[in-house]
C-alpha cells in the first residue's frame, strides 16, 4: 500500500511539473519552432524550360536548404505548358496558376490577369521574394493586402541601360520605391550591385542592399568535358539577348563580323571552317535578325558558318557547350552572364567581354587567369573596327595557338570555382537575411 501511495504521488506531481511548462522546455519558442513558408514570384521554372539561367530555381532551393517550406509561382497560358517535375523532386510547393491567354510572360506587370486562388488558400506567409520590376509590384501587393507581418526580399538582375531614358527614368523611380518598401533588395552580380548602390546610397537611407552571385549546381561540376581530338570540326557559342527586333542594338553584328574574320583565317590556312552558334534570338524574331545579319556582310564574309539555335532546355545548353571548343560572353552591357560562368563550371574556355558582370567577378576571384580570358572592348561605336580586330584576335590565339594548354588553364579553374569565397559569402549573405526575417 505504501509503495502504490508513493507511486501516486510521484506521478501526481511530475503531472503538475509538466503542466507549469518545465517538460516542454526543450520544445522551444512557439513562435520560432512553427514552419517558415516563403512564397516565390515568378513566371517559370528554368530547370526544364527555355532560358539559360536558372537563378531563380537556385533561389528556391536555397531557402528550402535554410529550413523554409517553399511556394513558387510557375504561370503558362495553359496547364500543359507548365512542366515543374523538377520542382516536385526537391518538394517545393507549386502554385500552378492560370493565365489568359493574351498575357505578355516576357513584362509581367502584375498577377492581376493570372489565377492565383491557390495562393490565396495559404493562410500566412513569413517571406516573399519578387524580381524587379517582373513580380516585385505583386510581392508588395501581396504584402499590404494578405500577408501583413511577411517580409519583402528583392532580385535585381538587370540596370536596363539600353531602354529610351524617359522609361528608364520611370523603372527607376519605381524601382527605388519598391526597394524602400523591403527587408532588403539583392543585385545579381558585381556590376548591378556597384550601380545600383551606388545610387541607393544618394537616394535613400532606408534600403538594405547585399550582391547574390549565381552559383554553379554541384552536378554542374560532374560534367567532364573531353578536349576536342585534332581534325575535328571547331564549334564556337555564344549568347546575345535580343529583346525585340525594334528596339535591339547591332552589336550582335560586331561578333559576327569577327566571327567572318576567324572563318576568313581558317580559309587560308586551308583548315576546315568552325561552326558558330548564337543563341538567345527570340524565335518569331529569327528570321529577319538573319536577314538583317547577312545583309550587312560583304563578298569577304561568305566563309562565315553561323546557326542562331534557340536556348532549349537546361539539359540542351549544357550538350552545347560540351560540344562546343570556346564559349564567349560578347555582348558589350551584360549584367553578368550566367552562361559563361556555365561553361566555366564544365571547365570549358570562356572569352568575356571587360565590361560584363562576370568579368568584374573573375577579376577578384581569378586574377591570374583574367587577363587571358577578359577582352577589352569599348562601349559605344566609336571604334567598330578596332573592336572586330580584337575579337579576331583574341578568338584565333584560342584556337589555333596553344589550345591544349587554355584547356588545361580553364580544366584547373573549374576546380578553383568550386571553391570560391566570393560565391560562398554570397549564398551565406542570403541565408543570413533569410534568418533576419523571422
Amino acid at each position: 500500500m505504501t509503495t502504490m501511495m508513493y507511486t501516486w504521488c510521484v506521478l501526481t506531481i511530475w503531472f503538475m511539473i509538466c503542466q507549469g511548462g518545465v517538460c516542454i522546455q526543450n520544445t522551444g519558442n512557439p513562435k520560432t519552432s512553427k514552419v517558415k513558408k516563403i512564397l516565390i514570384l515568378y513566371d517559370e521554372w528554368e530547370k526544364l524550360y527555355k532560358k539559360s539561367s536558372n537563378l531563380n530555381r537556385q533561389i528556391d532551393l536555397e531557402a528550402k536548404e535554410a529550413g523554409f517550406e517553399v511556394y513558387r509561382t510557375v504561370l503558362g497560358r495553359n496547364r500543359c505548358c507548365i512542366d515543374v517535375s523538377d520542382a516536385n523532386e526537391h518538394n517545393i510547393n507549386v502554385a500552378d496558376n492560370i493565365c489568359h491567354e493574351n498575357i505578355n510572360l516576357d513584362c509581367i506587370q502584375t498577377y492581376n490577369e493570372c489565377d492565383l486562388s491557390e495562393i490565396k488558400k495559404i493562410k500566412d506567409m513569413d517571406v516573399i521574394i519578387g524580381h524587379v520590376p517582373v513580380t516585385s509590384e505583386f510581392a508588395i501587393s501581396l504584402k499590404e493586402k494578405k500577408f501583413k507581418t511577411s517580409r519583402i526580399l528583392l532580385f535585381i538582375s538587370d540596370i536596363h541601360e539600353d531602354i529610351e531614358a524617359e522609361y528608364y527614368e520611370e523603372l527607376d523611380r519605381n524601382m527605388i520605391k519598391a526597394a524602400e518598401k523591403a527587408f532588403a533588395v539583392f543585385s545579381v552580380g558585381p556590376k548591378v550591385f556597384s550601380v545600383l548602390d551606388r545610387k541607393f546610397k544618394a537616394l535613400s537611407k532606408n534600403i538594405k542592399h547585399f550582391e547574390y552571385l549565381p552559383f554553379p549546381e554541384d552536378d554542374m561540376f560532374n560534367n567532364a568535358v573531353k578536349p576536342p581530338s585534332e581534325g575535328t570540326l571547331v564549334q564556337v557559342l555564344t549568347y546575345e539577348h535580343m529583346i525585340g527586333v525594334v528596339n535591339m542594338k547591332d552589336y550582335y553584328k560586331l561578333i559576327t563580323k569577327a566571327f567572318s574574320r576567324v572563318a576568313k583565317t581558317y580559309h587560308d590556312m586551308h583548315q576546315q571552317l568552325p561552326m558558330f552558334l548564337m543563341k538567345g534570338i527570340p524565335s518569331q524574331h529569327r528570321d529577319e535578325i538573319k536577314r538583317k545579319l547577312f545583309e550587312s556582310l560583304s563578298a569577304q564574309d561568305k566563309y562565315l558558318n553561323i546557326k542562331l539555335p534557340p536556348y532549349g532546355t537546361h539539359e540542351k545548353n549544357l550538350q552545347d557547350i560540351k560540344q562546343s571548343n570556346l564559349v564567349i560572353v560578347s555582348s558589350r552591357k551584360e549584367p553578368f552572364g550566367v552562361a559563361g560562368l556555365q561553361a566555366m563550371t564544365l571547365g570549358m574556355p570562356v572569352l568575356v567581354t571587360s565590361h560584363s558582370g562576370l568579368a568584374e567577378f573573375i577579376r577578384k576571384e581569378f586574377p591570374n587567369e583574367a587577363r587571358q580570358m577578359i577582352v577589352r572592348v569599348g562601349v559605344n561605336d566609336f571604334d567598330v573596327e578596332g573592336d572586330i580586330v580584337k575579337w579576331r584576335d583574341r578568338i584565333i590565339d584560342v584556337l589555333c595557338y596553344n589550345y591544349t594548354a587554355r584547356f588545361e588553364v580553364a580544366r584547373d579553374l573549374k576546380e578553383k570555382l568550386k571553391e570560391s569565397k566570393l560565391i560562398q559569402e554570397s549564398r551565406k549573405r542570403f541565408k543570413d537575411a533569410l534568418k533576419d526575417t523571422v
